[in-house]
């Protein structure tokens, strides 16, 4: 039988497990967490980091049945899908596509040498660096690591002393120890969830995104439509698409988080060569009628991708619940009354009682993320009130109701 070895086990990787299945194929899951939400879908699980390649192709050996290698919603593990491929002859990435993935300076730069609007970000590995740079920044700035995903290290510094704290936590949160310094941008906040074909955007869902209060810059929800005007669109589809040329990336799923400026002026932030997380890539499917999580599957083979909707557009919204404290979970309420919502199409609950959980303020410290469609932004509204009013989590001696983040 054929194989796929997916990188990472997390609940950014459910849909592909799921459809790996779907399409007959033997899943190998590797994840450093062999109690990660993904792991008993695995057919073999490798119990190590997706950072070290070395020690996964000991682990694999020489074995002919694998066709695929694929790490969605993980960009940290993109080098490593890198070195599989090319040691089991799977469709690997060009260079500059991975570390445009894995290093979002070297991004910015790709950005402004292709023309594209930029801000300025300075980088480094060591605070004393970094603080003595950002003294040609304009305040606020964004400090976040260079190579971590699902907004891992990321914090919002209003003045120079809150730097220091903020520095030290982007390097401990990023594999390299290196952390980047940007300027704040102004604006509305979405996400590109597309896929490339000969270089060209075959498809492209644009969303508005929502974050967490500051510092904190976790997202806490996507909707589609996105609502900005057709001119913004097309000049985020070119924008991209100019970015994915700069990189000779010709086929593949894309994610990119971008900044839309009140004058239109759009500021690529940070890409990604994969599916997103959280719920993202079920949501297009839901609303767009495009799986863009088997189409990756398919390109991460070598095979022809559909991306043809499979019923007319419908407005959806991705929320994702987190607690507001640390603490642990001791008990969840309402979760069938929850699914009972009509406009409820997916609802994914990622802990369980007896684990700790953190207060979310990185993807990966939700509680659970549902995606719900309607016909009218206003259904999907009161929907979305339902399912905080139905679905709550006993977080150690209190209860904290589910809701988008800090909000």
């Amino acid at each position: 039988m054929n194989a796929l070895v997916i990188l990472g086990a997390g609940d950014g990787s459910l849909p592909t497990y799921m459809a790996a299945h779907r399409l007959g194929y033997h899943v190998i899951g590797v994840d450093r967490h062999d109690w990660e939400v993904a792991v008993p879908l695995a057919d073999e699980f490798v119990h190590l980091s997706t950072t070290e390649p070395e020690a996964i192709v000991d682990a694999l050996g020489d074995r002919p049945d694998i066709v695929g290698v694929l790490a969605p919603s993980s960009d940290v593990a993109l080098p490593t899908l890198q070195v599989l491929a090319h040691r089991y002859g799977t469709p690997a990435l060009p260079p500059p596509v991975v570390r445009a993935s894995t290093d979002k300076a070297y991004f910015h730069q790709l950005c402004t040498a292709a023309g594209l609007a930029s801000y300025r970000l300075v980088s480094g590995s060591t605070t004393p660096r970094l603080i003595a740079a950002a003294a040609r920044l304009r305040m606020p700035l964004v400090v976040k690591p260079t190579d971590s995903t699902g907004s891992r290290g990321i914090r919002l510094c209003t003045d120079h002393a809150a730097l220091p704290e903020a520095i030290e936590t982007a390097l401990g949160a990023s594999p390299t120890h290196t952390a980047v310094l940007e300027e704040l941008v102004a604006g509305s906040h979405h996400t590109l969830e597309g896929f490339l074909t000969d270089g060209r955007l075959a498809f492209a869902a644009i969303t508005t995104r929502t974050l967490t209060d500051p510092p904190y810059l976790a997202t806490t929800s996507h909707s589609l439509p996105s609502g900005l005007p057709v001119a913004v669109q097309r000049r985020i589809r070119n924008a991209v698409e100019t970015a994915c040329k700069s990189l000779c990336f010709g086929t593949g799923p894309v994610d990119v988080d971008l900044v839309v400026e009140p004058d239109g002026t759009v500021q690529l932030i940070e890409i990604g060569a994969r599916v997103g997380g959280s719920g993202l890539t079920e949501l297009v499917h839901l609303a767009e009628g495009v799986d863009l999580v088997e189409a990756s599957i398919k390109a991460a083979i070598g095979l022809p991708v559909d991306l043809e909707p499979r019923h007319e557009p419908r407005h959806g919204l991705l929320t994702i619940l987190g607690s507001d404290r640390d603490g642990t979970l001791t008990a969840i309420h309402g979760e069938n009354d929850a699914r009972a919502i009509p406009e409820l199409a997916a609802l994914r609950v990622v802990t369980a009682p007896g684990r700790e959980v953190k207060a979310y303020r990185h993807a990966g410290a939700k509680l659970a993320y549902a995606a719900l469609v309607a016909d009218g932004a206003r259904v999907l509204a009161e929907a979305r009130a339902a399912l905080g009013s139905r679905l709550t989590f006993d977080i150690t001696e209190s209860v904290a109701h589910a809701r988008e983040g800090l909000e």
